[in-house]
């Protein structure tokens, strides 16, 4: 087995007709499960420990098999998203906010724009001062993990928290 990491939660995985011989596998009896419990012990193999949901994807041929899994990590899911085109203006939504709750949230920049996104469902108080400071970001082509990719993550899961430690009031 072959195992190479594409990034701290990402695998790739090749196994040749032999190894999977060795291991007692048919290529004719790969499925799902198998795959899964391939993935497993892939991540256990290199020592990354496996916390939150397994996503994988196989492509089998008749000599070998490639698997590419990953992690999925909560912070993934993003219940609202919202662009500010100042600070100023994403700062004080944040403060807003942060007095009524500090969800998990991510602080991303990308082509000018400030975008919050909150990973927890965000409670009418917030969606008020978001609205009131921002705009809610709706359109499929502006996604958080399109972001996350092609954005620059400023704070990855408690953007909240450490504006508000930064930033608020004494």
């Amino acid at each position: 087995m072959t195992v190479q990491t594409i990034n701290k939660s990402s695998i790739a995985v090749f196994m040749d007709l032999d190894e999977l011989s060795s291991e007692g596998i048919c290529i004719e009896e790969i499925n799902a499960n198998r795959t899964m419990m391939l993935a497993k012990q892939a991540f256990q193999h290199i020592g990354l420990q496996i916390e939150g949901e397994l996503e994988v994807e196989a492509y089998i041929n008749n000599q070998c098999i490639m698997v590419f899994a990953s992690i999925r990590d909560k912070i993934t899911d993003v219940y609202a998203l919202y662009r500010f085109s100042a600070f100023e203006d994403m700062l004080s939504c944040v403060l807003a906010i942060s007095e009524i709750s500090k969800p998990k949230s991510t602080l991303l920049y990308y082509k000018e724009n400030y975008y919050l996104a909150l990973h927890e469902e965000p409670c009418a108080g917030i969606k008020r001062n978001s609205d009131e400071f921002g705009e809610s970001v709706t359109s499929p082509e502006i996604r958080f993990l399109h972001l996350i990719e092609h954005g620059e993550t400023i704070c990855l899961g408690n953007a909240l928290r450490k504006l508000t430690l930064a930033f608020g009031k004494a």
